[in-house]
């Protein structure tokens, strides 16, 4: 069961799919249908006109053309959520997150209608990551055993003075078989190089797959991904922290 939050941590949330070739007509338009979905999800229009450059690779010679288009970015009436699209991915960034249900009611019907639209379209990388920051006015800066397991921070305890730390991060990684879970925590400290003056801790979990997906295959990684995410966010994690949080249900 996926605990929920009234205050969670979450600094951003986001969901992504690598499409698995580029889709050059995305350069010039959208489709009809996905204008009228995007206009009702995100209604703030802000594309942006680019102008790159590509090989084109034949039998006897290469060659470099000048390719222009646009990247269209929609924002939500309160920008905290934005969608970027473009020829070679679509992606959803939230800034205040509803809900994991929220996000594949949005998310899929905006992937579906690329399905319907391109030929031979299917995903080659899908990604799901949850970034925490938590952020607690203490002066106990580097203290954080009341709110995380210990196992988290184990190389806090390394230096024989722990306030010359500025910074102090981890990086681990998980194989669950059909799907990748990047685990990276610490203290990123925005006033590093200086030592850390301020009590505040990251916890982001970035779970992906890299493959050739159909609709049926992203809908249920992103259920995989969400499921495994949030169970490492609850081991991560002491009660004092989500007494902090306040949990609103269970499901």
């Amino acid at each position: 069961m996926v605990k929920k939050y009234r205050t969670p941590f979450l600094k951003e949330v986001i969901v992504r799919l690598d499409y698995s070739y580029p889709i050059t007509q995305l350069i010039k338009t959208l489709p009809d249908k996905l204008k009228t979905i995007l206009a009702l999800l995100f209604p703030i229009s802000e594309p942006k006109e680019f102008v790159g450059r590509e090989l084109v690779i034949s039998m006897d010679v290469t060659k470099e053309k000048i390719v222009e288009g646009t990247t269209w970015i929609f924002h939500s009436m309160d920008r905290q959520k934005t969608l970027l699209i473009d020829r070679e991915n679509v992606n959803i960034s939230y800034k205040t997150f509803d809900s994991f249900d929220v996000l594949k009611q949005e998310f899929l019907p905006i992937v579906e209608v690329l399905f319907e639209s391109y030929k031979d379209f299917q995903g080659k990388r899908l990604g799901l990551r949850y970034i925490n920051e938590v952020k607690l006015d203490e002066n106990n800066v580097l203290d954080w055993s009341e709110y995380l397991d210990e196992k988290l921070l184990t190389y806090l305890e390394f230096p024989e003075d722990p306030s010359l730390i500025c910074r102090a991060f981890n990086n681990l990684e998980l194989n669950y078989g059909d799907f990748i879970l990047r685990f990276r925590y610490g203290i990123h400290n925005s006033d590093y190089p200086a030592r850390i003056q301020k009590k505040s801790f990251i916890l982001d979990y970035d779970a992906y797959y890299q493959g050739l997906q159909n609709l049926e295959d992203i809908t249920q990684n992103l259920d995989k991904f969400n499921e495994a995410i949030h169970k490492i966010f609850e081991q991560s994690i002491r009660d004092s922290l989500r007494s902090k949080m306040g949990v609103e249900n269970s499901g």
